[in-house]
This record gives structure tokens, sequence and C-alpha cells, in this order.
């Protein structure tokens, strides 16, 4: 787990230094991780977090099946989508992150 979570904090880095595909790819290797070991709260929110890297990047239908993809992982939780587990790329208005995951 603190890999993952190592990894996620490192693509969130270069995320905000406008290097998208490192992100990307950093995020991928800590949804591997999650994946493998069963953290599905983490899953949720590495989701999300990919999620926002398209909608940043113009990509709103993977925005959006990513924003599926981690409501999904939140309901499966058992948690209601407006939770504090709950995850949106676009907001509620559209504009940006809507709630992140903690």
């Amino acid at each position: 787990l603190d890999e993952a979570n190592t990894l996620s904090a490192q693509a969130n880095v270069y995320r905000q230094l406008a290097q998208p595909a490192e992100a990307l790819a950093l995020y991928e290797q800590s949804r591997q991780i999650r994946t493998q070991i069963g953290d599905r709260a983490g899953l949720a929110r590495v989701t999300a977090s990919v999620a926002y890297l398209h909608h940043e990047a113009g990509r709103e239908p993977e925005a959006r099946k990513g924003d599926e993809e981690a409501l999904a992982a939140v309901r499966a939780m058992g948690e209601k989508p407006d939770g504090p587990a709950a995850a949106s790329s676009t907001g509620r208005d559209g504009s940006g992150p809507g709630m992140v995951l903690r």
C-alpha cells in the first residue's frame, strides 16, 4: 500500500507540473497495485484522479467513463455517491474536480 500511495503522490505532482503522460503512467501503476491488494477505496480515488486528468485534457468521454468506474467502486463499498467517499472528476457543475476521495 505504501508503494501505491507513493506512486499516486508522485502522479499528483506530475499533474500539477502539467506533465500528464508521466502522471497517467504513475496513476496506472498505482491502480495495478491497488487492484492486486484489494484496496477498493484507493482504487476509487486513483480512478477519479485519472478521470480528472482526462477532464483537464479535454477528453470528456474518458473522464465520464472514469467517473462512472470510480462511482461504481464507491457503491460497491456500500457508500452513497453523495457520501464522503464519492468521486467526480467534473464536479457537480461540470467546472472542475468534484468530491475528492480521502
